[in-house]
């Protein structure tokens, strides 16, 4: 599984979706690749125009906000 969060290097907000994620990645024992991307233009290419935003496997789940914990687990079908 990849998920990708979209956002800026300087969110607050972006940052905290990422550490969120990792920790509910690893609180499941997943076989996950998270990968930040800090490029808005490359978000906007992909459709997405609300930052932070997160893909599982390319799927658009949330956008321009931060998910909670039991968000996540719902994105991943954890």
């Amino acid at each position: 599984m990849k998920i990708t969060i979209y956002g800026t290097s300087c969110c607050p907000k972006c940052s905290k979706v990422v550490d969120t994620v990792k920790e509910v990645v690893k609180k499941n024992d997943l076989e996950a690749e998270v990968e930040k991307v800090n490029d808005p233009v490359e978000a906007a290419q992909k459709g997405i125009m609300s930052l932070p935003a997160l893909t599982v496997d390319g799927e658009v789940k949330a956008k321009g906000k931060v998910s909670t914990k039991k968000e996540i687990e719902n994105y991943l079908n954890v």
